[in-house]
């Protein structure tokens, strides 16, 4: 099965509480999107190679999210700041922490 699936069985989990079974699910879904990543490393698989990158962010995303839910705010600012680290002009306005550090992070630059 795809990362993609797990990810959005992941998050069917997460929307009806069950932070346990979502966070399983998220596992699964790095672990199955780790493997296509290792098999995307030829040029000839450049498209394949993207879309394991869109999938990845969007799981460590889910991931942040549930860490969030689960009041481990330590280990979401983590990754948070690790994908605007990646993706700095990304910020999601349904989630004002992801703002929150993005803005953060432009204000340190400005500082300095």
């Amino acid at each position: 099965m795809p990362p993609e699936l797990y990810n959005n069985i992941a998050v069917l989990h997460h929307l009806d509480g069950n932070l346990a079974a979502a966070s399983a699910m998220y596992e699964k879904a790095l672990e199955k999107s780790n493997e296509s990543g290792q098999s995307a490393t030829n040029e000839s698989n450049q498209l394949s190679a993207l879309r394991n990158e869109q999938s990845n962010f969007s799981i460590h995303y889910n991931v942040a999210r549930l860490y969030e839910a689960k009041g481990e705010y330590a280990k979401s600012e983590i990754i948070y700041e690790q994908l605007l680290k990646r993706h700095p002009n990304y910020t999601d306005g349904k989630n004002p922490y992801l703002i929150y550090l993005h803005f953060m992070q432009l204000f340190s630059i400005w500082i300095h």
